[in-house]
């Protein structure tokens, strides 16, 4: 299911792409995201999952997302050699 979820998110960020010209949005879809950034842009992402203030959640973490040059299918960014890859693993 998870899998679905994620695509769900993914097929509205393509919707919303196309209606409107977006440096940056994202759509959360029960906690699978899509995330869009556009080259020389950021999306500063607060996680707040405790509710223990009542109303207003904790923040628990934060990120920021960038895109500081275009990345296509032919030249994906690289992995650099010794770090941890999805599965825990050291790329070589």
């Amino acid at each position: 299911m998870a899998a679905v979820a994620g695509a769900v998110a993914d097929e509205l960020l393509s919707h919303m792409t196309a209606a409107a010209p977006l440096e940056r949005a994202f759509v959360n879809d029960g906690g699978d995201i899509a995330v869009l950034v556009t080259p020389d842009h950021a999306l500063e992402i607060g996680v707040a999952g405790e509710y223990s203030r009542g109303a207003t959640p904790v923040l628990n973490g934060a990120l920021s997302a960038s895109m500081p040059r275009p990345v296509s299918a032919a030249s994906p960014p690289r992995a650099r050699a010794g770090a941890p890859s999805r599965s825990g693993l050291p790329i070589r």
